[in-house]
């Protein structure tokens, strides 16, 4: 079963890399990653959103939150959805 994990993203560059990784080093496969850039403007986001690799970018303007996760939902091909913040990490097992 496919679960898809939304990660939405404004100005997060610094914790991004750090919580892409927890997910793709999650003992539960598979799983299908989504960042969604909620419009952001940091040089140090924007070269951190275009160095990821195997995961789906969607890139929007700046709407906040709820319309980042909606975006995430919209595009996703899991059959569970997974939520998790731009700062924060999972423990392997935690899918």
């Amino acid at each position: 079963m496919l679960i898809s994990v939304i990660i939405p993203c404004f100005n997060s560059g610094k914790t991004l890399l750090k919580a892409v990784l927890s997910v793709k080093n999650q003992v539960y496969q598979p799983i299908e990653i989504i960042v969604v850039n909620d419009g952001s403007n940091e040089k140090y986001t924007l070269d951190v959103l275009n160095s990821l690799e195997n995961i789906t970018l969607h890139n929007q303007g700046n709407r906040g939150l709820p319309s980042a996760r909606n975006a995430g939902i919209n595009i996703s091909n899991g059959e569970l959805l997974f939520f998790l913040d731009a700062d924060d990490y999972l423990d392997p097992n935690a899918l």
